[in-house]
């Protein structure tokens, strides 16, 4: 079965907003009726992003975390819709 929604979410910085931004995002998405994928894009942060982001994706298979070495939303972006594989894809 192919992937349906693709979220992609930028994060810069979010280590205070993440878990509940994350933790919104999977109870809406868990309860509809079609297949997802959420893709956290980290590039760059000097907080605890990155690790909050894998961590949630460890526990919620559906949810992937991408570390883009190279800075800046419109790159964190093109890497997440060139990676993401749902029908159709939304940047949150």
């Amino acid at each position: 079965m192919s992937t349906f929604l693709s979220i992609i979410i930028p994060a810069y910085n979010e280590e205070q907003r993440l878990p509940a931004t994350l933790e919104q995002a999977y109870q809406f998405l868990s309860a509809q009726s079609y297949s997802f994928e959420v893709l956290i894009v980290e590039n760059g942060s000097r907080d605890r992003t990155f690790e909050i982001a894998k961590d949630f994706s460890a526990q919620h298979p559906a949810f992937r975390v991408i570390k883009e070495t190279n800075r800046g939303k419109g790159l964190a972006v093109k890497r997440g819709m060139l990676e993401a594989v749902g029908d159709y894809r939304f940047i949150g």
